[in-house]
């Protein structure tokens, strides 16, 4: 499915032509008490959605900053330092805004694998509640903040169940109301405690978890980028094989053959230095 960029756009033409004036001439004021409360829900689910697509551009635009795509980044193509610096440009938003973007973004956008299979998001329940208008920004950052920590330090099935049972708090249903956001702090604190009591795994669990390595698909002038984690023991076995290849001193331990005059040569100088200081 395309992006429907042309929708957008008469869509957000159509919103500055009515309800535009309309909020200008405070016509708001003529609404009942009942209108009022409609009108809220309705805007604040428009404001969802359009979180939604924020949190989803934002995204692309992180993945497209990254290094593997070399001279064809995007912060390369419009000459900003970071992902950061272009959401702040293209939509005049504070630092921090930009950063919560990018932050939320990670953990609510899918990937793309070495063997180009697509993996869901990290928090996939969110991010359909968060699409769909039924989940608000800032629920959506309060179960982040909770649950993305864990990512690679508990099973993904422990944290798919607390992250169902938030989302569900957050958007209630047909009986019930969501929750507010301090009772749903309270409730991703307390799912965050449950998966991690002690603050943090055990170091050999977490480390078996977390290590990997990952390698760039695009090489930038001729290298690859290559990053990730390891173990201790791991990483000690890599520090004496790339000391071995990569010391220039390497250079000098193999045979190397001279001519013999220039040989001679070196030594009658070398007994002259000792002559001297003798």
């Amino acid at each position: 499915m395309n992006f429907p960029l042309a929708d957008l756009e008469g869509i957000a033409d159509l919103l500055g032509a009515t309800l535009g004036p309309a909020l200008l001439n405070e016509a708001q004021r003529g609404l009942s008490h009942g209108e009022l409360v409609d009108a809220l829900g309705v805007v604040e689910r428009l404001g969802r959605i359009t979180d939604a697509a924020r949190l989803a551009l934002a995204g692309e635009v992180g993945r497209r900053a990254d290094s593997e795509f070399g001279d064809d980044r995007i912060t390369a193509q419009f000459g900003c330092g970071s992902a950061q610096e272009l959401i702040e440009r293209t939509t005049l938003v504070s630092a921090a805004t930009a950063r919560a973007r990018l932050r939320d973004a990670k953990a609510t956008s899918g990937r793309v694998t070495l063997t180009g299979q697509s993996r869901p998001a990290p928090l996939e329940h969110a991010r359909l509640a968060l699409a769909s208008g039924r989940l608000s920004a800032d629920a959506l950052t309060t179960i982040v903040d909770a649950l993305r920590p864990l990512l690679g330090r508990c099973a993904m099935e422990q944290i798919e169940a607390a992250e169902i049972e938030l989302v569900a708090a957050a958007v209630g249903d047909a009986d019930a109301a969501g929750c507010g956001i301090h009772e749903l702090k309270v409730m991703a604190t307390t799912w965050a405690l449950f998966l991690d009591p002690d603050g943090t795994l055990p170091d050999d669990e977490y480390a078996q978890r977390a290590r990997g390595i990952r390698i760039s698909r695009r090489s930038y002038r001729g290298l690859r980028r290559l990053s990730g984690d390891v173990t201790d023991d791991v990483a000690a076995q890599l520090d004496r094989l790339m000391d071995a290849h990569l010391n220039p001193r390497v250079q000098d331990r193999r045979p190397r053959f001279v001519d013999a005059t220039v040989a001679a040569n070196r030594l009658l100088l070398d007994r002259l230095r000792r002559a001297r200081s003798a």
